[in-house]
Protein backbone atom coordinates (compact mmCIF):
# COMPACT_ATOMS: atom_id res chain seq x y z
CA UNK A 1 0.00 0.00 0.00
CA UNK A 2 1.17 3.28 -0.80
CA UNK A 3 1.15 6.11 1.74
CA UNK A 4 0.35 9.53 -0.72
CA UNK A 5 -1.44 10.16 -3.46
CA UNK A 6 0.04 11.14 -6.76
CA UNK A 7 2.12 9.89 -9.24
CA UNK A 8 4.70 7.26 -8.21
CA UNK A 9 7.93 6.93 -10.60
CA UNK A 10 9.82 3.14 -9.78
CA UNK A 11 13.09 2.74 -10.94
CA UNK A 12 14.19 -0.73 -12.41
CA UNK A 13 17.66 -1.84 -13.02
CA UNK A 14 17.64 -5.51 -14.21
CA UNK A 15 21.08 -7.70 -15.03
CA UNK A 16 21.07 -10.43 -16.78
CA UNK A 17 23.37 -12.75 -19.30
CA UNK A 18 22.62 -10.36 -22.31
CA UNK A 19 23.72 -7.59 -20.22
CA UNK A 20 21.89 -4.83 -17.98
CA UNK A 21 18.58 -3.23 -18.33
CA UNK A 22 17.06 -0.10 -16.67
CA UNK A 23 13.52 1.09 -17.02
CA UNK A 24 11.26 3.71 -15.20
CA UNK A 25 7.48 2.88 -14.39
CA UNK A 26 4.90 5.70 -13.57
CA UNK A 27 1.69 4.91 -11.18
CA UNK A 28 -0.55 7.22 -10.82
CA UNK A 29 -2.14 6.88 -7.07
CA UNK A 30 -5.58 7.59 -6.18
CA UNK A 31 -7.24 7.97 -2.94
CA UNK A 32 -8.04 4.57 -0.63
CA UNK A 33 -11.16 3.41 -1.16
CA UNK A 34 -13.60 2.67 1.15
CA UNK A 35 -14.45 3.85 4.91
CA UNK A 36 -10.71 4.33 7.14
CA UNK A 37 -9.23 1.86 8.33
CA UNK A 38 -9.86 2.20 11.92
CA UNK A 39 -13.39 1.74 11.39
CA UNK A 40 -13.01 -1.38 9.15
CA UNK A 41 -11.40 -3.06 12.07
CA UNK A 42 -13.26 -2.14 14.73
CA UNK A 43 -16.78 -3.09 12.72
CA UNK A 44 -14.46 -6.50 12.33
CA UNK A 45 -13.68 -6.61 15.70
CA UNK A 46 -16.89 -6.25 17.14
CA UNK A 47 -18.03 -9.51 17.06
CA UNK A 48 -14.78 -10.93 18.97
CA UNK A 49 -15.35 -7.74 21.50
CA UNK A 50 -19.17 -8.99 22.24
CA UNK A 51 -18.36 -12.90 22.04
CA UNK A 52 -15.71 -13.12 24.55
CA UNK A 53 -17.19 -11.59 27.95
CA UNK A 54 -20.05 -13.77 26.83
CA UNK A 55 -18.23 -17.15 26.41
CA UNK A 56 -16.29 -16.13 29.74
CA UNK A 57 -19.64 -15.09 32.17
CA UNK A 58 -20.53 -18.40 30.89
CA UNK A 59 -18.02 -20.43 32.20
CA UNK A 60 -17.65 -18.56 35.70
CA UNK A 61 -21.33 -19.09 35.97
CA UNK A 62 -20.98 -22.79 35.10
CA UNK A 63 -18.36 -23.60 37.16
CA UNK A 64 -16.12 -25.39 34.38
CA UNK A 65 -13.18 -27.13 34.88
CA UNK A 66 -10.67 -28.34 33.08
CA UNK A 67 -11.95 -31.54 30.85
CA UNK A 68 -8.10 -33.61 30.37
CA UNK A 69 -5.36 -33.01 31.35
CA UNK A 70 -4.18 -31.20 34.92
CA UNK A 71 -5.87 -29.23 36.40
CA UNK A 72 -6.00 -28.17 40.71
CA UNK A 73 -7.76 -29.27 43.41
CA UNK A 74 -9.68 -26.81 45.57
CA UNK A 75 -7.12 -27.03 48.27
CA UNK A 76 -4.46 -26.85 45.59
CA UNK A 77 -3.08 -30.17 44.72
CA UNK A 78 -2.58 -31.19 41.40
CA UNK A 79 -4.49 -33.49 39.68
CA UNK A 80 -4.66 -35.62 36.33
CA UNK A 81 -7.96 -36.10 34.92
CA UNK A 82 -8.05 -39.29 32.44
CA UNK A 83 -10.93 -41.45 31.08
CA UNK A 84 -10.86 -45.17 30.16
CA UNK A 85 -13.36 -47.34 28.23
CA UNK A 86 -13.55 -50.87 28.52
CA UNK A 87 -13.81 -52.27 25.39
CA UNK A 88 -17.24 -54.13 24.68
CA UNK A 89 -17.27 -57.42 22.42
CA UNK A 90 -19.16 -55.84 19.98
CA UNK A 91 -16.62 -52.66 19.96
CA UNK A 92 -13.39 -55.22 19.18
CA UNK A 93 -11.34 -54.29 16.33
CA UNK A 94 -11.62 -56.56 13.69
CA UNK A 95 -7.86 -56.94 13.33
CA UNK A 96 -6.42 -60.84 14.60
CA UNK A 97 -2.85 -61.32 14.97
CA UNK A 98 -0.91 -63.71 12.80
CA UNK A 99 -3.71 -62.41 10.01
Amino acid sequence: MLPDEGTWRFQLAVEGPEGTGRGSLSVPVGPRPGPPIEASWAVGLLPAIVAVPICLAKRVVAGVRPRSGRGTEPDGRLFAVTSRRAASPSVRSAHRPGC
